[in-house]
């Protein structure tokens, strides 16, 4: 893996163990925890663009409060995945 790739990851994973409210911490770390390292180039592309969402948004996706809009479905299901697992 490159530096350049290797510190991409290193940014996701912060932002996604740094977020405004506990409930999306807890759901996006363990998500980083066990996926990250995984992804594909295009599905980091879309995680990268997830996780500029709002936190409301993330956690009413998540407890299925709102439709997840259909550019996420390959991450979601992953992030939920990780919930069930």
């Amino acid at each position: 893996m490159s530096q350049e790739d290797q510190n991409r990851l290193k940014k996701i994973y912060y932002q996604s163990v740094h977020r405004g409210c506990k409930e999306s911490d807890y759901v996006l770390t363990h998500f980083a925890d066990h996926y990250l390292n995984e992804l594909t180039d295009i599905e980091l592309d879309i995680y990268e663009k997830f996780l500029l969402e709002e936190d409301v948004n993330i956690m009413n996706w998540v407890m299925g409060k709102e439709e997840v809009p259909s550019e996420y479905n390959m991450i979601f299901d992953k992030i939920m995945a990780g919930i069930d697992r």
